[in-house]
C-alpha cells in the first residue's frame, strides 16, 4: 500500500438467523428448545392447544416441533406456550426462535415471542421488565426465524431472578396454527472486530486509494447482521451514523470502496469497527486497500479484522525496512495506531536495529478516543532517516490498549505488505 494510509488517517432486531447448534446449545437457558421428542419443560397457556409434531425446522427425522393452535376469540391478545428460566440481574439476553405457518391461515394474525423478567426465581407476580417481538404472520410453509436482541429493555433489572419466555399466537381468529422450534435464550455477547486502517482518498503522486471489505457469515442457514462504524482521521469529515450489513447463511458479501460507497465518506481514511452478537452468530472479515482504480492493475495489501484482544499496551512490529530516503530502490515503512477506547491514549513508538540498538529517538503522541493515526516513513519521523536496513523492529507502548500495525512498501513497484503486531509484554 502506498502512502495514503501512511498519511492520515434501544433497537429490536428481527432477522433470519439460524440457531447455530454448537454455540447456542452450550449457552442456551431453555429446556427442550429443540422439541426433540415432546413438549417437556413447556406449559400451555389458556385458549390454545399445544401438540408435539414430528416436523423439524432443520428436517431432522429424529426431532420435531411444537404446534400451537388458537382456541380463543379475544382480539388483540395472545396465548401460547411458555417456560420459566433462571437469569442474572443487570445482564442482557437474546431470544431466538423459528416458526412455521402452514398455508390457508386466517389473514391478519400475528406470532409473538417475548421475555418478561421477574423478581423471584419462579416467574411469579407481575413482571419487572422485558421485551417482545411482534410480526404479521407470513402465510407460507417455510420456516422463519425471529431474533430479539440488542434492545435496552432486554437488560434484566438488577433484582431479576427469573424470566418467562413465551411463544404465542393471536387469540383471534380461532384456529390460527403455528409451529415453533429451535428456541434459545442466551446471555448476549457483544463483539467488535476492528480493521485499523482503510482509505478512500488520494495519496502520494495523486494516486487514489480504495478499501474493499469482505464479510463472511459462518452459519450454515442463517443471516447475520453486523453494525459497522467508520472512525475518521482527525481533520476529516465523516458521517457519524452507523450502518448495518446483512450476510446470508454461509456466504460472503463484498463492499467495494466501502468508505465512499457504504459509509458515504469519500476523501477520508481511518479505522472500521464491525459489531455483532457473538452469542448468536460468528462473523469473519478482511479488507484490502489498494490503488489505482479497477480494472487497472493494482497494488495493495490485505488488512485483517482484529479481535479486541489484539489491542495491547505493549507490542512489537517485526520486519521494518528503510532505504535512507532513496525511493528508487529498497523499501520504506509506515507505522499506524488506533485507539478503540473512550479515553485518550498516550502512544510511544521506538525503533530498534536487528541487534536491539535504538534507532533515532522514541516518539509519543496522544490519541483522542476512537482516533486513528499513522506515521509515514517511520524512520524519518523518528530521526533515523539515514538507515538502510531490511531487519528493524518497533516497540509500541500505550497507556491503554491500542491496535498497532505497520506497512512496508516496495519503492520500485509501490506494492506493500501489512505487518500485524505481536505481544511484547516484559
Amino acid at each position: 500500500m502506498q502512502d495514503h494510509i501512511c498519511r492520515s488517517f434501544g433497537a429490536v432486531f428481527v432477522s433470519v438467523l439460524v440457531l447455530s447448534a454448537t454455540p447456542l446449545a452450550a449457552q442456551n437457558l431453555v429446556e427442550n428448545g429443540d422439541f426433540a421428542s415432546g413438549l417437556a419443560g413447556w406449559t400451555a397457556e389458556p385458549y390454545v392447544t399445544a401438540t408435539w409434531k414430528a416436523i423439524d425446522a432443520s428436517g431432522s427425522a429424529s426431532s420435531g416441533s411444537a404446534q400451537v393452535m388458537s382456541l380463543g376469540t379475544t382480539p388483540f391478545s395472545y396465548s401460547g406456550i411458555s417456560q420459566c428460566l433462571p437469569v442474572t440481574g443487570s445482564t442482557a439476553y437474546a431470544l431466538v426462535f423459528r416458526y412455521r405457518a402452514p398455508t390457508a391461515q386466517p389473514i391478519g394474525t400475528e406470532v409473538v415471542g417475548s421475555l418478561t423478567y421477574h423478581a423471584g426465581t419462579s416467574c411469579a407476580g407481575e413482571p419487572i421488565g422485558g421485551a417482545n417481538s411482534t410480526r404479521a404472520l407470513e402465510i407460507k410453509e417455510a420456516w422463519t426465524t425471529f431474533v430479539l436482541s440488542d434492545a435496552a429493555n432486554l437488560v434484566t433489572p438488577s433484582g431479576a431472578g427469573s424470566a418467562r419466555v413465551s411463544l404465542e399466537v393471536s387469540k383471534s381468529p380461532t384456529g390460527l396454527s403455528a409451529y415453533f422450534d429451535d428456541v434459545a435464550v442466551v446471555a448476549s455477547r457483544p463483539t467488535t472486530l476492528t480493521i485499523p486502517a482503510s482509505a478512500s482518498i488520494r495519496g502520494q503522486n495523486n494516486t487514489f486509494f480504495h478499501t474493499d471489505l469482505w464479510l463472511f457469515n459462518g452459519s450454515p442457514v442463517a443471516t447475520a447482521f453486523v453494525t459497522a462504524r467508520h472512525r475518521c482521521v482527525v481533520g476529516q469529515t465523516c458521517v457519524a451514523s452507523a450502518i448495518t450489513f446483512s450476510i446470508p447463511p454461509r456466504a460472503s458479501i463484498l463492499k467495494p470502496d466501502v468508505l465512499a460507497e457504504s459509509f458515504g465518506d469519500s476523501s477520508t481514511s481511518g479505522a472500521i469497527e464491525l459489531s455483532f452478537n457473538a452469542a448468536l452468530t460468528k462473523v469473519s472479515a478482511v479488507s484490502r486497500t489498494y490503488s489505482p482504480s479497477l480494472p487497472a492493475p493494482t497494488n495493495g495489501t490485505s488488512i485483517p479484522a482484529l479481535a479486541s484482544s489484539e489491542a495491547r499496551t505493549r507490542s512489537v512490529l517485526v520486519g521494518l525496512a528503510s532505504n535512507a530516503g532513496d525511493l528508487s530502490s529498497g523499501f520504506r515503512s509506515n507505522v499506524g495506531f488506533y485507539n478503540p477506547n473512550a479515553t485518550s491514549a498516550d502512544v510511544t513508538v521506538a525503533l530498534h536495529g536487528a541487534d536491539g540498538a535504538p534507532l533515532g529517538s522514541p516518539l509519543t503522541r496522544t490519541l483522542a478516543p476512537f482516533e486513528p493515526f499513522q506515521l509515514n516513513d517511520v524512520f524519518t519521523a523518528l530521526g533515523a532517516s539515514t538507515n538502510v536496513t531490511l531487519n528493524a523492529f518497533a516497540v509500541v507502548t500505550s497507556t491503554v490498549p491500542v491496535f498497532s500495525y505497520a506497512t512496508v512498501i516496495d519503492n520500485q513497484s509501490s506494492d506493500s505488505v501489512y505487518l500485524g503486531s505481536t505481544d511484547d509484554a516484559p
